[in-house]
């Protein structure tokens, strides 16, 4: 799937935001943002929180951090520099709870840093430079544990298994 996600710029926030939200399910939602700024330089730094517990009986519970922070810079009237960094970490429920898909937590982790450079050229003309990292950390491991039946040669053979699974990408 894409996500896509649209941030306002720094210059556009100022000061201090908390913000607290529950819900159904055990939703909780924690934000805190801090914005300053003078002219020619912004910077918002923003630490997040989320929690819910997910449907009953099915393992699609799941919390996560987030910190993020960016900043803009007006060097002199052409240039304009931002850089923005971020990091996140989850736990997310996954599984159906069978043999080969017992319940289980899956671990994230993912961060990124970005930088992008713009120099005004004149008639409205500019020049762009992004430069960007990011990284994927997720680990899944479990024990699957079942039976399949199969026919082989006309004849039915039942088969029973335990596989450990250890699932670890870096992306």
């Amino acid at each position: 799937g894409i996500i896509n996600i649209i941030t306002r710029d720094a210059s556009q926030v100022s000061g201090t935001r908390l913000q607290v939200t529950g819900g159904y399910r055990g939703f909780r939602r924690s934000v805190a943002q801090l914005a300053l700024g003078d002219t020619g330089t912004t910077q918002r730094l923003t630490i997040e929180t989320r929690h819910d517990t997910g449907f009953p009986d099915v393992n699609d519970d799941r919390e996560t951090d987030i910190l993020n922070w960016r900043g803009a810079f007006d060097p002199d009237f052409r240039d304009h520099l931002e850089l923005q960094a971020g990091y996140n970490q989850s736990r997310l429920g996954i599984g159906r709870g069978g043999g080969s898909n017992p319940f289980r937590d899956e671990d994230n982790k993912s961060y990124f840093l970005q930088a992008r450079w713009t120099r005004a050229l004149g008639n409205g003309d500019e020049f762009s430079l992004l430069a960007y990292h990011t990284r994927y950390d997720i680990n899944d491991q479990f024990t699957a544990n079942g039976s399949e039946d199969l026919v082989i040669g006309g004849f039915l053979v039942t088969t029973d298994y335990t596989s450990n699974v250890d699932f670890s990408r870096d992306v």
